[in-house]
Protein backbone atom coordinates (compact mmCIF):
# COMPACT_ATOMS: atom_id res chain seq x y z
CA UNK A 1 0.00 0.00 0.00
CA UNK A 2 1.15 3.42 -1.07
CA UNK A 3 2.34 6.16 1.79
CA UNK A 4 -0.12 9.18 1.77
CA UNK A 5 2.06 12.26 2.88
CA UNK A 6 1.15 15.45 4.25
CA UNK A 7 3.45 18.45 3.36
CA UNK A 8 3.92 21.17 5.25
CA UNK A 9 6.77 24.52 5.02
CA UNK A 10 8.36 27.00 7.67
CA UNK A 11 8.44 30.12 6.82
CA UNK A 12 11.06 32.20 8.25
CA UNK A 13 12.29 35.91 8.43
CA UNK A 14 14.47 34.78 6.12
CA UNK A 15 12.51 32.41 4.14
CA UNK A 16 8.93 34.21 4.22
CA UNK A 17 7.55 32.87 0.90
CA UNK A 18 5.91 29.49 0.02
CA UNK A 19 7.95 29.56 -3.21
CA UNK A 20 10.89 29.74 -1.13
CA UNK A 21 10.67 28.46 2.03
CA UNK A 22 13.38 27.73 5.21
CA UNK A 23 12.22 24.04 5.41
CA UNK A 24 10.05 21.54 4.01
CA UNK A 25 8.72 18.80 5.65
CA UNK A 26 6.47 15.30 5.22
CA UNK A 27 4.20 13.80 8.02
CA UNK A 28 2.80 10.13 7.19
CA UNK A 29 0.65 8.00 9.97
CA UNK A 30 1.87 4.43 10.20
CA UNK A 31 -0.47 1.42 11.27
CA UNK A 32 -0.35 1.43 14.44
CA UNK A 33 -1.19 5.46 14.69
CA UNK A 34 2.18 6.91 15.11
CA UNK A 35 3.18 10.32 13.05
CA UNK A 36 6.33 10.30 11.64
CA UNK A 37 8.04 13.22 9.89
CA UNK A 38 10.91 14.02 7.80
CA UNK A 39 12.92 17.02 6.07
CA UNK A 40 14.53 17.71 2.99
CA UNK A 41 17.82 18.36 4.27
CA UNK A 42 20.20 20.29 2.18
CA UNK A 43 22.17 16.93 1.42
CA UNK A 44 18.90 16.40 -0.70
CA UNK A 45 17.75 13.37 0.58
CA UNK A 46 15.00 12.93 3.27
CA UNK A 47 15.85 12.48 6.62
CA UNK A 48 13.60 12.34 10.53
CA UNK A 49 12.64 15.20 11.83
CA UNK A 50 10.45 16.98 14.54
CA UNK A 51 10.07 20.61 12.79
CA UNK A 52 6.56 20.74 13.64
CA UNK A 53 7.05 19.85 17.84
CA UNK A 54 9.70 22.56 17.75
CA UNK A 55 7.77 25.56 16.63
CA UNK A 56 4.98 24.00 18.64
CA UNK A 57 7.04 24.24 21.44
CA UNK A 58 8.53 27.69 20.76
CA UNK A 59 12.45 25.90 20.38
CA UNK A 60 12.32 26.74 16.84
CA UNK A 61 11.10 30.24 15.35
CA UNK A 62 8.88 30.38 12.48
CA UNK A 63 5.42 29.55 10.61
CA UNK A 64 3.77 26.27 9.61
CA UNK A 65 2.49 26.60 6.84
CA UNK A 66 0.46 23.11 4.96
CA UNK A 67 1.27 23.21 1.02
CA UNK A 68 0.54 20.36 -1.80
CA UNK A 69 3.10 18.26 -2.94
CA UNK A 70 3.25 20.09 -6.43
CA UNK A 71 4.90 22.47 -4.04
CA UNK A 72 6.54 19.76 -2.08
CA UNK A 73 8.22 18.77 -5.40
CA UNK A 74 9.12 21.81 -6.41
CA UNK A 75 10.83 22.88 -3.24
CA UNK A 76 12.89 19.05 -3.49
CA UNK A 77 13.88 19.53 -7.44
CA UNK A 78 14.08 23.00 -7.79
CA UNK A 79 14.66 24.98 -4.78
CA UNK A 80 16.68 23.29 -2.27
CA UNK A 81 19.19 21.85 -5.32
CA UNK A 82 19.50 25.23 -6.64
CA UNK A 83 20.09 26.70 -3.00
CA UNK A 84 22.46 24.02 -2.17
CA UNK A 85 24.80 25.03 -5.34
CA UNK A 86 24.53 28.72 -4.03
CA UNK A 87 26.47 28.01 -0.88
CA UNK A 88 29.38 25.94 -3.27
CA UNK A 89 33.01 28.06 -3.24
CA UNK A 90 32.84 30.84 -5.74
CA UNK A 91 36.25 29.45 -7.09
CA UNK A 92 35.57 25.87 -7.18
CA UNK A 93 38.35 25.25 -4.24
CA UNK A 94 37.99 23.22 -1.13
CA UNK A 95 40.60 22.59 1.64
CA UNK A 96 41.02 19.24 3.06
CA UNK A 97 41.52 18.03 6.28
CA UNK A 98 41.51 14.68 8.37
CA UNK A 99 40.25 14.43 11.89
CA UNK A 100 42.87 12.49 14.32
CA UNK A 101 42.38 11.77 17.72
CA UNK A 102 44.03 9.32 20.54
CA UNK A 103 42.05 5.95 19.15
CA UNK A 104 42.08 7.88 15.30
CA UNK A 105 45.56 8.34 14.07
CA UNK A 106 46.52 9.51 10.99
CA UNK A 107 47.08 6.39 9.32
CA UNK A 108 43.13 5.90 10.04
CA UNK A 109 41.64 9.31 10.59
CA UNK A 110 37.98 9.36 12.39
CA UNK A 111 36.82 11.84 9.67
CA UNK A 112 37.93 13.59 6.07
CA UNK A 113 36.60 16.67 5.62
CA UNK A 114 36.50 19.47 3.32
CA UNK A 115 35.55 23.27 4.14
CA UNK A 116 35.39 26.59 2.02
CA UNK A 117 33.71 30.30 2.66
CA UNK A 118 30.40 30.09 0.77
CA UNK A 119 29.43 33.07 -1.56
CA UNK A 120 27.89 34.48 1.51
CA UNK A 121 30.71 34.41 3.98
CA UNK A 122 29.60 31.32 5.94
CA UNK A 123 32.31 28.42 7.20
CA UNK A 124 30.78 25.57 5.60
CA UNK A 125 32.18 21.60 5.68
CA UNK A 126 31.45 18.55 4.73
CA UNK A 127 32.57 15.24 5.75
CA UNK A 128 33.16 12.06 3.38
CA UNK A 129 30.68 9.04 3.95
CA UNK A 130 31.30 5.87 2.18
CA UNK A 131 27.59 5.30 1.17
CA UNK A 132 26.13 8.90 0.67
CA UNK A 133 29.43 10.65 -0.44
CA UNK A 134 29.71 14.43 0.94
CA UNK A 135 27.12 15.14 3.67
CA UNK A 136 26.99 18.09 6.16
CA UNK A 137 28.81 17.89 9.22
CA UNK A 138 29.83 19.47 12.53
CA UNK A 139 33.43 18.89 13.24
CA UNK A 140 35.29 21.62 13.38
CA UNK A 141 32.45 23.13 15.43
CA UNK A 142 33.18 20.10 17.92
CA UNK A 143 36.92 20.59 18.23
CA UNK A 144 36.32 24.40 18.57
CA UNK A 145 34.03 24.18 21.52
CA UNK A 146 35.95 21.01 23.11
CA UNK A 147 32.88 18.58 22.13
CA UNK A 148 35.67 16.36 20.40
CA UNK A 149 38.90 15.51 21.88
CA UNK A 150 41.52 15.93 18.79
CA UNK A 151 42.92 17.76 16.28
CA UNK A 152 41.90 18.87 12.07
CA UNK A 153 44.86 17.71 10.46
CA UNK A 154 45.63 19.35 6.39
CA UNK A 155 45.77 17.35 3.54
CA UNK A 156 46.27 17.78 -0.19
CA UNK A 157 43.32 17.43 -2.63
CA UNK A 158 45.68 14.27 -4.58
CA UNK A 159 45.73 12.83 -0.67
CA UNK A 160 41.39 12.67 -0.84
CA UNK A 161 40.99 9.64 -2.97
CA UNK A 162 43.14 7.82 0.08
CA UNK A 163 41.29 8.76 2.78
CA UNK A 164 38.03 7.57 0.93
CA UNK A 165 39.86 4.31 0.31
CA UNK A 166 40.75 4.07 3.82
CA UNK A 167 36.76 5.15 4.57
CA UNK A 168 34.90 2.97 3.01
CA UNK A 169 37.67 -0.04 3.98
CA UNK A 170 36.21 0.87 7.58
CA UNK A 171 32.71 0.94 6.28
CA UNK A 172 32.76 -2.33 4.95
CA UNK A 173 34.70 -4.08 8.17
CA UNK A 174 32.14 -2.25 10.39
CA UNK A 175 28.95 -4.03 8.08
CA UNK A 176 30.57 -7.17 7.32
CA UNK A 177 28.46 -10.00 7.71
CA UNK A 178 30.75 -13.35 9.07
CA UNK A 179 29.03 -16.70 9.15
CA UNK A 180 30.65 -18.53 11.99
CA UNK A 181 31.03 -22.55 12.96
CA UNK A 182 30.29 -22.77 16.39
CA UNK A 183 31.69 -25.56 18.85
CA UNK A 184 31.22 -26.86 22.14
CA UNK A 185 34.62 -28.18 23.73
CA UNK A 186 33.71 -31.27 25.94
CA UNK A 187 34.54 -33.75 28.25
CA UNK A 188 33.25 -36.38 30.61
CA UNK A 189 32.25 -34.00 33.15
CA UNK A 190 31.23 -31.10 30.39
CA UNK A 191 28.62 -32.39 28.03
CA UNK A 192 27.26 -30.30 25.20
CA UNK A 193 24.72 -28.43 27.31
CA UNK A 194 27.50 -27.18 30.07
CA UNK A 195 30.64 -27.43 28.08
CA UNK A 196 34.33 -26.87 28.71
CA UNK A 197 34.03 -23.75 26.61
CA UNK A 198 32.58 -22.42 23.29
CA UNK A 199 34.53 -21.85 20.03
CA UNK A 200 33.58 -20.19 16.76
CA UNK A 201 35.49 -20.22 13.61
CA UNK A 202 35.15 -18.59 10.25
CA UNK A 203 36.74 -18.11 6.66
CA UNK A 204 38.85 -14.93 6.28
CA UNK A 205 39.39 -15.62 2.81
CA UNK A 206 41.62 -18.56 2.59
CA UNK A 207 42.25 -18.74 6.47
CA UNK A 208 40.05 -20.40 8.75
CA UNK A 209 40.22 -18.40 11.85
CA UNK A 210 39.32 -19.91 15.39
CA UNK A 211 38.59 -18.06 18.65
CA UNK A 212 37.16 -19.29 21.99
CA UNK A 213 35.16 -18.31 24.73
CA UNK A 214 37.25 -17.03 27.53
CA UNK A 215 36.01 -17.59 31.34
CA UNK A 216 35.99 -13.78 31.11
CA UNK A 217 34.02 -14.21 28.78
CA UNK A 218 36.35 -12.46 26.15
CA UNK A 219 36.69 -13.90 22.61
CA UNK A 220 40.27 -15.03 21.94
CA UNK A 221 42.09 -16.60 18.98
CA UNK A 222 42.34 -20.35 19.86
CA UNK A 223 43.20 -23.91 18.20
CA UNK A 224 41.20 -26.22 19.85
CA UNK A 225 38.69 -27.79 16.86
CA UNK A 226 41.53 -29.85 15.44
CA UNK A 227 43.42 -30.50 18.23
CA UNK A 228 40.36 -31.93 19.94
CA UNK A 229 38.47 -34.47 17.47
CA UNK A 230 35.73 -35.44 18.82
CA UNK A 231 35.19 -33.67 21.71
CA UNK A 232 34.68 -30.37 19.25
CA UNK A 233 30.45 -30.98 18.66
CA UNK A 234 29.26 -28.75 15.96
CA UNK A 235 26.41 -26.47 17.17
CA UNK A 236 23.81 -24.17 15.40
CA UNK A 237 23.69 -20.45 16.06
CA UNK A 238 20.38 -20.81 18.41
CA UNK A 239 21.96 -23.44 20.63
CA UNK A 240 25.18 -21.53 20.98
CA UNK A 241 23.60 -18.52 22.00
CA UNK A 242 22.12 -20.74 24.77
CA UNK A 243 25.60 -21.95 25.77
CA UNK A 244 26.72 -18.71 25.77
CA UNK A 245 24.01 -17.61 28.11
CA UNK A 246 25.52 -20.77 30.31
CA UNK A 247 29.22 -19.71 30.16
CA UNK A 248 28.04 -16.29 31.16
CA UNK A 249 25.81 -17.52 34.78
CA UNK A 250 29.32 -19.78 35.36
CA UNK A 251 31.05 -16.08 35.11
CA UNK A 252 28.63 -14.56 37.48
CA UNK A 253 28.94 -17.46 40.34
CA UNK A 254 32.54 -17.39 40.10
CA UNK A 255 32.68 -13.90 40.58
CA UNK A 256 29.98 -13.28 43.06
CA UNK A 257 27.31 -11.53 40.88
Amino acid sequence: MSTTYRYFALLTPTHPTLTSPSIVCRQWTDASGRVHEEEYTQDLRWRPSNTEQQVLRAELDGEIRPITEEAALRFVEETQPARVRSYEPADGQYFYSVIVTNLNPLENPRALLRTWLSPQGYSMEQAWTHTTGWVNSSYMYDLHYDHLDGDAVGITEEEVPRYQEIAEKNYLEATRVINYRYYAIVDESHPVDDPLTMVRQWNDGDVVKEEQLTDELLWEPADLVGPRGDRAVPLDADTAAKIEYVLVKRFRAKHGL
